[in-house]
């Protein structure tokens, strides 16, 4: 029995070598099928359509989470539209959410921080 083993260990390079072989090869069809479809997946990709209707957001809070996340629910609930933030610079003390048929757009000179202390995000769901 220990011959056994002796020998499998010994021959399994040779058997793992065939399989890897048959990977690469199943590998490389897969990825030619893959790309030969790409033309006809990116045909079917539509640039989304928002509503045309800006809530725009200004950067004179401390926390501007609170004031982006408003601009979201309200957008939301009226059909969608932008969501707009001037320039300047805003801190999100948590997560952002964004809802269905919302875009949130920065304007040229906006940026978007978010708070680096674990506790404005939890509890993680």
């Amino acid at each position: 029995m220990k011959h056994f083993f002796c020998l499998l260990y010994l021959v399994s390079p040779l058997l793992l070598a065939q399989d890897s072989n048959f990977t690469k090869d199943f590998a490389a069809t897969y990825a030619a099928e893959q790309w030969a479809g790409l033309p006809e997946r990116l045909a079917r990709i539509q640039a989304p359509r928002f509503p045309d209707r800006d809530f725009i957001v200004s950067p004179h809070q401390p926390n501007a989470r609170s004031a982006i996340m408003a601009a979201i629910k309200k957008c939301s609930a009226e059909g969608g539209g932008r969501v707009v933030l001037r320039p300047g610079t805003y801190l999100s003390k948590g997560p952002i959410h964004l809802a269905s048929n919302v875009n949130l757009h920065l304007e040229a000179g906006a940026r978007l921080t978010f708070s680096q202390d674990y506790q404005d995000y939890t509890p993680l769901v």
